[in-house]
């Protein structure tokens, strides 16, 4: 075990100061980089730094995050980590696939992989299977699976909902994967989902 300000070094078993930059917070390393940061600080999984921001990839410093895990995005504000697959978190709708907000963290900046950046918001367009005259989407396609992109959704376009298989469109904007309409030939049941119209 190290004093305050060193790290162990696993390879050669010596303790080694952690004022610097690669090993600033660090309790241990593997000679190369910090494998694991002092109490109450999270190492990046790309950049292996230590910051206090959970879920970063690579941090800005010590207590800003860059870049983010896969279904969070990084705050451009407040420079943390925040979950960006509940819509409106805390009305936050622009955090919904985004993977980094403006400075001002009122928009999207950066979209995740495969989504477009459109007015501040990160749209699903690929998943479109009709569309209008205009080229609006009408109805999204249907993945293999148990995920759905049959929802559409106003705002976001093709929207993941698992179980509403026959949904058309879901607009219920405090619920995304809640369904508002069904296709054509179905109807709601009890437990609101789309089930095919019995002819008496």
């Amino acid at each position: 075990m190290c004093k305050d300000n060193f790290y162990l070094n696993e390879t050669d078993n010596l303790c080694y100061s952690n004022n610097n930059e690669d090993f600033n917070k660090c309790s241990k390393s593997n000679g190369e980089h910090c494998t694991q940061c002092l109490s109450g600080y999270y190492i990046g999984i790309i950049d292996n730094k230590c910051s206090k921001v959970a879920h970063c990839l690579i941090i800005e410093d010590e207590n800003r995050c860059l870049y983010c895990e896969e279904k969070y995005v990084a705050d451009g504000k407040t420079g943390k980590c925040e979950f960006n697959f509940v819509i409106l978190n805390n009305q936050k709708n622009f955090y919904y696939r985004c993977n980094r907000t403006n400075s001002d963290s009122t928009a999207c900046e950066i979209c995740l992989e495969g989504y477009e950046l459109k007015n501040g918001l990160c749209i699903d367009e690929r998943h479109c299977f009709e569309r209008d005259e205009v080229g609006h989407c009408k109805r999204c396609e249907k993945l293999e699976g148990d995920i759905y992109y049959q929802c559409l959704n106003d705002e976001f376009g093709c929207i993941e909902t698992m179980f509403y298989e026959n949904c058309l469109e879901c607009n219920d904007t405090k619920e995304l994967g809640h369904c508002t309409k069904c296709m054509e030939g179905y109807e709601f049941n009890e437990n609101n989902f789309c089930n095919k119209i019995v002819e008496e």
